[in-house]
């Protein structure tokens, strides 16, 4: 579990220092890949920095992933 001090420090590194690094974390989705739902919780990649999420990293789905991810 050594790997887990790493990653929660390289975090916090991204939020208290404003050194800004992308992470795979669960955040609101709404208004992405078409979803509406208010309460839409995914884990997507995002930029974190000293303010939290700045920006959640957008990937290209093609028709069938965008599909699938709707089922």
């Amino acid at each position: 579990l050594h790997w887990a001090g790493s990653v929660l420090d390289i975090i916090q590194c991204s939020i208290f220092k404003g050194v800004r690094h992308v992470f795979p974390v669960s955040t609101y989705a709404t208004g992405k890949y078409k979803i509406s739902e208010h309460d839409c919780v995914l884990s997507l990649p995002v930029e974190l920095g000293p303010d939290g999420v700045n920006r959640v990293v957008e990937i290209q789905l093609n028709d069938d992933e965008q599909n699938q991810e709707m089922k």
